[in-house]
């Protein structure tokens, strides 16, 4: 038996710009908080950098996903 998972299909219209947008910005933002994470000479200040990139990317998806539930209208 082959195992599924079940994905979520995308809510309104995922085409948007606005949509297209917010999601470019929040993988923008998580891979800056990778490229930081992944340097083996990273000091506390890159890890801070990283830290609030990876949370600015969380308040970016939060929005796509508000644009898509309530249509568009973020």
């Amino acid at each position: 038996m082959t195992a599924t998972a079940n994905v979520p299909r995308p809510l309104g219209d995922s085409t948007s710009p606005a949509l297209i947008s917010l999601s470019a910005a929040a993988d923008n933002a998580l891979a800056m908080a990778l490229s930081l994470l992944r340097d083996p000479a990273a000091t506390t200040a890159d890890l801070a950098r990283a830290a609030a990139r990876a949370g600015r990317a969380s308040e970016l998806l939060r929005q796509a996903f508000a644009t898509q539930t309530e249509g568009g209208a973020a």
